[in-house]
């Protein structure tokens, strides 16, 4: 066996002879408590208990014959092959087992080429990295969640049901001890899986009931899983009432300046016919989409289901009194509300947001206020004019109204 290091995934199953061998050959094993307490580990060799890995990575590296990197499942896949490549370590072979997120759709007995699959173990920022994994899973209608601390089944389903899903809205399949003779998988309701005692380590599959999508059949991923930024729709692809719909063109600015992605959640105060919030949901993003009128409300519901927009949530009411009630927001577009609206959204403090005005007033007054509010503020006069057909053939530029957009990005 020559000298280097070796990384084995263990799915909590004999290992392989290859595996075995690399065990046989090292002078060091680097692992966790239980992969330590449990592999077959020649003695007189040395070992080291993995906790925070930058310890393991200098001993590692000053380490001069053949070394053994113990991990759960597929070590390529969210594990501690990315991690010893970025610490510039050589890694000679990986030799993986099931990943946790196949066994746990395996045990469930679930397909999953259709399923997103996020972390939310990132220690160094815990809260954002369980926020981003709500959002996929208010988003999207099937979600892989590999857990973290803080960030596990309970606290993933009591942020679902905050955001006001209702407790049937998602099935969360709770996989414990994948591997080992206590695996459990069980298929819990919101409620449940909020109250529940979760034993680690788990992975939790999060599924809209009755979401059965259709694959792409060539593209793993929500949708197909494609990556590519969608065209703006045209507004024939919306209903609306009266001309009242944000214009493509404008749309199109909007949404960009916006910058949804997926993990993201967007609020659309004074939505409309919801055709900014449908673009955004469009590019991955959970949306809440606020507006007061009822038959508006209606509108938005109808356009999301044309397009199969899943993860946008339609909220009736007025947007002054719903911006202290929505889950803290990546990026936000006022359409409507004013000044006091807009001071209501800065105090929330989104890292992105844009808001249109009719009046140079109003755009001149959210511009100081923005800056004020920590954000590099910029504006425009947004104007598009659009060719329209002449009887004898020939064309003439019919202007659209303009609008006047304020966006901004925090500090």
């Amino acid at each position: 066996m020559s000298s280097g290091l070796t990384v084995i995934g263990w799915d909590g199953s004999p290992l392989g002879a290859r595996a075995l061998a690399a065990l046989e050959a090292a002078t060091l094993v680097v692992g966790g408590a239980r992969h330590l307490a449990a592999a077959p580990v020649p003695a007189g060799v040395r070992t080291i208990r993995l906790g925070a890995l930058g310890s393991a990575v200098e001993v590692l590296r000053a380490h001069g014959g053949h070394a053994v990197v113990l991990a759960s499942g597929d070590p390529g896949f969210f594990g501690v092959v990315r991690r010893l490549r970025a610490e510039g370590l050589e890694i000679g072979r990986v030799i993986p087992a099931v990943s946790s997120v196949a066994a746990a759709f395996a045990a469930a007995c679930l397909d999953w080429d259709d399923a997103a699959v996020v972390s939310a173990h990132g220690s160094a920022e815990q809260a954002r990295s369980l926020r981003r994994a709500v959002n996929a899973c208010l988003a999207h209608p099937k979600v892989a969640v590999l857990t973290g601390p803080a960030a596990g089944a309970r606290e993933l389903a009591a942020a679902l049901l905050k955001a006001g899903l209702e407790p049937g809205a998602r099935v969360l399949h709770v996989a414990e001890n994948l591997g080992s003779d206590r695996q459990r998988v069980r298929a819990l309701d919101l409620a449940a899986a909020a109250a529940a005692e979760v034993a680690e380590p788990h992975v939790v599959l999060c599924v809209a009931m009755g979401a059965q999508r259709e694959s792409a059949g060539w593209l793993a991923g929500p949708a197909g899983g494609g990556t590519a930024t969608p065209a703006p729709l045209p507004d024939e692809a919306f209903e609306y009432r009266d001309g009242q719909i944000t214009k493509q063109e404008t749309r199109a600015l909007i949404v960009s300046r916006l910058a949804p992605g997926f993990g993201d959640l967007v609020w659309d105060l004074g939505a409309g016919s919801g055709s900014v919030a449908v673009e955004c949901a469009r590019r991955g993003a959970a949306v809440f989409a606020v507006e007061r009128d009822a038959e508006s409300c209606e509108r938005i519901r109808r356009n999301a289901a044309a397009h199969g927009q899943t993860g946008l949530y339609i909220c009736e009411g007025d947007a002054a009194e719903s911006v202290d009630t929505l889950p803290a927001p990546d990026a936000v577009f006022l359409g409507g509300g004013g000044i006091e609206v807009l001071r209501a959204v800065l105090d929330r403090r989104p890292p992105r947001l844009v808001a249109s005005f009719a009046s140079l007033e109003r755009a001149a007054e959210a511009l100081p206020l923005l800056a004020r509010h920590g954000y590099a503020a910029e504006g425009m006069l947004h104007q598009a004019s659009r060719l329209s057909r002449l009887p004898d053939g020939t064309h003439r530029l019919a202007a659209l109204n303009p609008v006047f957009l304020i966006w901004g990005e925090l500090l």
